[in-house]
């Protein structure tokens, strides 16, 4: 059974009603407005909300979106503030000619950056994608002494990923492909201590420092058993920046797990299984191309018959073919 309705008058409480309650002069409204009042001005004066007089000035046929009194506005700021906004030419000049951000440009002036970010908005004002990350360079630039994260005087330099894949099967017969020989000798050093691992299975989403692009940050190994791992393989644990270390951090806080990179111990040993060939039957390396923009790269063999008879059109032999334990080496260049 439906609950009935309360006692309800439509003649009494019709929006129109209500619009038609407040009767305004037409010709005062205009007047007051097109003098330099802004709308909450006229609403404060005529006792209304500034919607209302939105309403009444454009069923008048007064286009109020004309009329925005930045002057008005840009005064009122400046007595109330005392402080000086900046012009339209200015703005203009600081962020298309200097290639300044709106941040910069707020905190000169002393302002909130949003207020400067509505005044360009307002004036149509549009940066190219590569004015923006230069911009944001150089205030980052200016706040920390270095471009990117990765820049920072302790902290080595972001380098491409790696063209090399190798093949492995684990002691649980987990196959997977490894993009370097210290994710590879890692998982040597995992199997040879009996622990069960997985190979980039957390995914964590970060936001990039420099550019503001939301990216994925994905961990190379998963360790479990009684306190679960993420282990992150670098050759320094300083390589990882900043920006994902500290979601990464932040999500494995929340999730109850450890976050770590590799200890020197654990690259040694792992290395020194590698060279002597622990568990080589199930390595397989496999030889990509190289890029386009690649000018070197460098191949890894099983044996050394198998490492000269490899070639690639127009490229050539830079080095002589070295051994590394039990696994060679070459080097090719373009010709």
């Amino acid at each position: 059974m439906h609950k009935r309705r309360p006692n309800f008058d439509p003649l009494k409480f019709t929006p129109a009603r209500i619009h038609n309650k407040i009767e305004l002069d037409k010709n005062t409204v205009i007047t007051y407005f097109l003098a330099g009042h802004p709308l909450p001005d006229c609403a404060k004066q005529f006792g209304c909300s500034q919607q209302t007089i939105k309403r009444k000035l454009r069923s008048w046929g007064i286009d109020t979106s004309i009329y925005n009194h930045s002057d008005v506005a840009a005064q009122r700021s400046r007595d109330s503030h005392g402080k000086m906004i900046p012009s339209d030419d200015q703005i203009r000049l600081l962020y298309i000619d200097q290639n300044l951000d709106t941040k910069t440009i707020a905190e000169a002036a002393g302002l909130h950056y949003q207020t400067i970010r509505t005044r360009i908005q307002r004036m149509g004002l549009k940066k190219s994608r590569n004015k923006v990350v230069q911009s944001m360079m150089s205030r980052y630039m200016l706040k920390h002494g270095y471009h990117h994260p990765a820049q920072h005087p302790d902290t080595l330099k972001k380098t491409r990923r790696s063209t090399i894949r190798i093949k492995y099967t684990s002691k649980c017969g987990l196959e997977c492909t490894f993009r370097s020989l210290h994710e590879l000798s890692y998982a040597l050093y995992l199997d040879t201590q009996n622990v069960e691992w997985m190979y980039e299975e957390m995914r964590i989403l970060y936001v990039d420092m420099l550019t503001g692009k939301h990216r994925t940050y994905i961990i190379d190994f998963t360790i479990l058993g009684e306190q679960i791992e993420w282990v992150e393989v670098k050759p320094n644990e300083l390589m990882i920046p900043e920006d994902k270390r500290i979601y990464a951090e932040r999500r494995a806080e929340e999730a109850g797990v450890l976050y770590r990179g590799t200890t020197a111990d654990e690259r040694s040993q792992g290395w020194r299984l590698l060279l002597s060939g622990c568990r080589f039957q199930y390595i397989k390396f496999l030889y990509p191309l190289p890029r386009r923009d690649q000018n070197k790269i460098t191949y890894w063999f099983k044996s050394e018959l198998e490492a000269d008879a490899f070639t690639i059109p127009g490229w050539r032999l830079f080095t002589k073919i070295t051994k590394e334990g039990c696994i060679y080496k070459k080097t090719m260049v373009r010709q």
